[in-house]
Parts: structure tokens; C-alpha cells; sequence
């Protein structure tokens, strides 16, 4: 599979991208297209500035999904991303930085490694309170720093989309780690009883400059957000 940073062969032309080369590279399996380009990332990916024509959105020769990097593209004035829904108040806790680890029962994440995704805001909260024992007993917090960080968390309110953040690695958590080691991966997630989740690394969190209303989907689907609410 091509990460965000596999090197892709483009031709831009009023507005369209034409790939070049996609068939034959997932034929042979080979990594060493020709490119004019490099794909950081779905935040400062060339196809996130670039229009793309519905020819190639609807083009079946294409495994779109063995190219994760072609998720993000601009459509107009909106850059159109990957988004996965959060309750409160880890939507918050995520978008301020504290919560730099993402845990879910399957990997959900990992095909978006090197890429940017959105946050979308859930209406209903969290059932559980880990996240507050782990700020005040083990970070040290106190009770009005840790409110003033709930209530900053709920600056957009509820089912919005409100942010993004760089997905990295994922892995499965082993049984029976040192404690040490499980307490560490508990402060990141801000979440307790971690063995068997999957894993994900997360970073370089940031509010949008302003909320994008919208339903919550299942699992990771795609949203469009208006160019001027990209910091």
C-alpha cells in the first residue's frame, strides 16, 4: 500500500489532475515512480489545493483506497478529508493536546498513517471519568485547571466538526505490559485498561478557526471544510 508520502507522477491542467502510472505501479509493486511531487500529509498535500475532476473520483481502474493520500483533495473552496467522531470531553482534551493517543477496539486508523484527519464533535459525552483521575491524581491538575480545559473543549459546541490532527502509527497493545510502560500509554490515551485496543499515535492537534456543522458517520468517513476555516 502507498502511504501520504508515496511520490506520484501529476499533470495539472485548468483545475484537473490526471495520474499517471497507478495501474502500473500496483501491478509490479514497484515505489519508484517518477513524480514532480512529493505528499506530505493530507494538510500540505498538493491534491489538498487542487481541484480534481469527478472523471477521476468515479474512475474504477483506480484502488482509491490502496492510496490514502488521494483522500484529501479541494473541490471548489473546500478541502475534503478523512473525519472520525469523538464524545466529550476527549474531543476537547485531543484538540488542546493532552490526549495524544487514540484507542479504538479495531485499527480504524491505520490506513490514515502520515495523513491529516478531521474531529468531529459527538452530541453525547463520554460514560467514563479515567480522563479526570488521570489529570488530577497523576498530571498533577488541579480541579479548576481541569474545568477551565472541559469548558475550553466546548467552545464550538456539539456536532461540529472542530478540528484536525496528524494520524501516526498503530498498533494493538499487549497484555501484561510493565507497569510502568501501561501507565505511559494510559496518560497519552487519558484512558485506562488499554490491552488488546488498537493503538494510535496523534499530534499537531488544531482547532478550526471556526466549527463545520455536521452529522456523525460510522467509523472514518470523508467531509468537506471550507478552505478559510483551515488554520
Amino acid at each position: 500500500m502507498f502511504a501520504c508520502t508515496a511520490r506520484q507522477r501529476i499533470e495539472t491542467k485548468r483545475g484537473t489532475i490526471k495520474l499517471q502510472g497507478l495501474n502500473a505501479a500496483r501491478n509490479s509493486g514497484s515505489r519508484s515512480l517518477k513524480t514532480s511531487f512529493k505528499c506530505e500529509g493530507f494538510a500540505n498535500s498538493l491534491l489538498s489545493r487542487t481541484q480534481v475532476s469527478n472523471e477521476r473520483l468515479t474512475n474504477p481502474s483506480i484502488n482509491y483506497r490502496a492510496y490514502p493520500w488521494i483522500f484529501t483533495r479541494e473541490i471548489g473552496s473546500a478541502m475534503r478529508v478523512g473525519c472520525l467522531s469523538f464524545r466529550q470531553p476527549y474531543a476537547g482534551l485531543t484538540l488542546n493536546g493532552l490526549k495524544t493517543l487514540e484507542t479504538r477496539w479495531r485499527p480504524l486508523l491505520a490506513e490514515f498513517r502520515n495523513c491529516t484527519i478531521a474531529i468531529h464533535i459527538a452530541v453525547k459525552d463520554w460514560d467514563g471519568l479515567d480522563w479526570r483521575d488521570i489529570l488530577l491524581n497523576r498530571a498533577g491538575m488541579s480541579p479548576t485547571l481541569v474545568q477551565q480545559l472541559i469548558d475550553s473543549g466546548e467552545k464550538f459546541g456539539r456536532g461540529v466538526i472542530a478540528g484536525l490532527v496528524d494520524v501516526g502509527e498503530t498498533w494493538q497493545c499487549k497484555e501484561n505490559m510493565p507497569p510502568l510502560q501501561a501507565l505511559e500509554l494510559e496518560n497519552k490515551a487519558l484512558l485506562k485498561g488499554l490491552e488488546h485496543k488498537y493503538l494510535t499515535a496523534i499530534s499537531n492537534a488544531r482547532w478550526l478557526l471556526q466549527p463545520v456543522p455536521a452529522r456523525g458517520g460510522k467509523d472514518v468517513w470523508e467531509v468537506d471544510i471550507p478552505d478559510e476555516f483551515i488554520p
